[in-house]
């Protein structure tokens, strides 16, 4: 009896010391969270110093507007260039057997018969 009563204090003791420590961590871990979402908020940018000009010619009001938006940025394609994906979907399933490579194939061409041209994300 009495090494049943040592045994449930220990177990006792085990799990309010790693019930509190945890509890310790996850409070941790929200006050770090909270202090990191109250400093993500983005101060004004000027992004005219963005862009250096160091050529000797000035820079029209749509270049440099373009320049602004970083590199990132990418032009939208006007269409989707089928028959450069086609070509290089026929080189890549040439490993295949016939039937895989036919059954890809016929993917590709309803994917693209179905795809849709993209909104212009730049003005002309």
């Amino acid at each position: 009896m009495e090494v049943l009563d040592k045994i449930r204090s220990n177990i006792q003791r085990v799990f309010t010391t790693t019930k509190d420590r945890q509890q310790r961590k996850f409070e941790k871990l929200l006050r770090e969270k909270r202090a990191s979402v109250s400093h993500t908020k983005t101060p004004y940018v000027n992004k005219a110093k963005w862009v250096i000009n160091l050529s000797s010619r000035s820079l029209r009001d749509a270049e440099e507007s373009l320049l602004k938006k970083g590199l990132n940025f990418a032009v939208t394609p006007t269409n989707i260039l089928a028959t450069d994906i086609i070509a290089k979907v026929e080189s890549a399933v040439r490993s295949l057997d016939e039937e895989r490579a036919d059954t890809v194939m016929r993917a590709v061409i309803t994917i693209l018969q179905q795809a849709k041209t993209w909104k212009p994300n730049i003005t002309p």
